[in-house]
């Protein structure tokens, strides 16, 4: 699994991606670009809520988080029915459909050097360009960005065997074999941003504060679980 370094937007400059590979006299060459930080983020009181797709967040009304107190990063298909302050798009198809969509014109997207690449000043890129899921990136963003406490809102995982829990399943990118999904690697990659990003009070939310969790998850002392209210009053949404 590809790790991340400790990094802040105040100390980071961007990076180089490459943007093509030649194969020649026997060695690659490569072409690079260098990819700035264009983008300042004020953000709002060191608060941020990560929306991940589980079916969970369904039962809370996104439109609690649509103020100035607390910010929100959403996972790919969230644009189609929530506008969130920062998108991550990971993957190709999900990145032509919110391409066509023209929503990034308008909003901040962050995705990968593929998507970088294909569509040119359409995206942000995600800075060390993790090969991670959605999810995972959100959250490391959200630290990335400075916040001190970072609420993991709709992650559900796949607390039931063989049932694809998202609420966008069987549409546009979320078509999959469920029959060979595990939550292994999104379980190890949100583990590594609680271990790369110690000091972050990390909170998982669901309707009643227990449910489903990761085993991976159990032995980090930043990370604790509430419910929709403890949520609403801890924000004062």
């Amino acid at each position: 699994m590809q790790v991340v370094k400790k990094l802040f937007r105040n100390n980071y400059a961007g990076e180089d991606i490459y943007t093509a590979a030649t194969y020649t006299n026997g060695s690659w060459e490569y072409d690079k670009e260098f990819v700035p930080r264009v983008l300042e983020n004020q953000k709002f009181g060191g608060r941020a809520v990560v929306i991940g797709n589980g079916t969970s967040r369904l039962n809370f009304d996104l439109k609690h988080l649509k103020n100035n107190k607390i910010q929100t990063y959403g996972c790919n298909a969230l644009y189609r029915d929530f506008e969130t302050d920062f998108l991550i798009a990971v993957g190709n198809n999900i990145g032509n459909e919110i391409k066509q969509s023209g929503y990034a014109a308008y909003h901040v997207v962050y995705s990968t050097t593929d998507n970088i690449i294909k569509h040119p000043n359409t995206f942000h890129l995600i800075p060390q360009n993790p090969a991670w899921n959605a999810g995972a990136i959100a959250a490391y963003l959200a630290c990335f960005d400075g916040h001190a406490t970072v609420y993991l809102l709709g992650h559900d995982g796949l607390d039931t065997p063989g049932f694809f829990n998202n609420v966008y399943k069987n549409t546009n990118a979320y078509t999959v074999d469920e029959d060979k999904l595990t939550d292994r690697f999104w379980a190890l990659s949100m583990g590594h941003v609680f271990k790369t990003y110690s000091l972050v009070d990390f909170v998982l939310v669901n309707e009643t504060g227990r449910g489903y969790m990761p085993a991976e998850w159990r032995g980090y002392t930043n990370l604790r679980r509430i419910d929709f209210r403890e949520l609403v009053l801890e924000c004062d949404l």
